[in-house]
């Protein structure tokens, strides 16, 4: 059928990784870094996590204890971080 006679594959993406502080909670599945060299500040969404659902009555006394479990572990803390 020749369905990939024309395929040209994309080049492979280069990613940089860098050490970064943890500087604020915003919920239960997203916090705000800066790396430790230029203080730029980025948000990030941890991916296949997150917080409970404040309209579901069920799981919305779990949301301030998951943004306060997520405070506690990070933090001011170093963790490593990759740019894509």
């Amino acid at each position: 059928m020749n369905l990939w006679r024309g395929h040209v594959a994309k080049a492979a993406q280069t990613t940089s990784s860098f050490d970064a502080v943890v500087l604020r909670i915003v919920n239960g599945d997203t916090i705000e870094i800066a790396p430790k060299q230029d203080g730029a500040r980025r948000t990030i969404q941890f991916s296949s996590t997150r917080q409970p659902k404040t309209n579901d009555p069920k799981q919305a006394a779990w949301q301030a204890e998951a943004k306060e479990y997520l405070r506690k572990r990070i933090i001011g803390k170093t963790v490593p971080a990759t740019e894509e």
